[in-house]
């Protein structure tokens, strides 16, 4: 019976396991300026009084509906007409070298 219950919890303990991933803050920014981005449960209209057309619109997708605008430096997610989530665009400081 321990050797059961041992099991188990080792099988569990496998399926616990996760990777951490981790984005330095300076690299979340863009030119070390703070950029301001749309607060959760604006609506759709404020965000585009505030901010202008996005780059590019997409959705509905799922239920509830979720749509994305992208804008120049950040990403906005919206759940029907309020954003839920607002992502800065990541943008490497150094480029990479092209092969030769």
């Amino acid at each position: 019976m321990k050797s059961v219950i041992a099991f188990i919890l080792l099988a569990l303990a496998c399926q616990l396991q996760a990777e951490t991933v981790r984005i330095p803050i300076g690299q979340q920014e863009k030119s070390g300026e703070y950029l301001s981005t749309p607060a959760t449960g604006m609506t759709k209209t404020r965000v585009k009084d505030h901010y202008g057309e996005p780059i590019n619109q997409a959705g509905p997708v799922g239920e509830p509906p979720i749509y994305t605008w992208v804008y120049e430096d950040f990403i906005v997610y919206f759940e029907a007409d309020r954003v839920i989530h607002s992502v800065v665009k990541f943008t490497p400081k150094m480029k990479a070298a092209a092969n030769p």
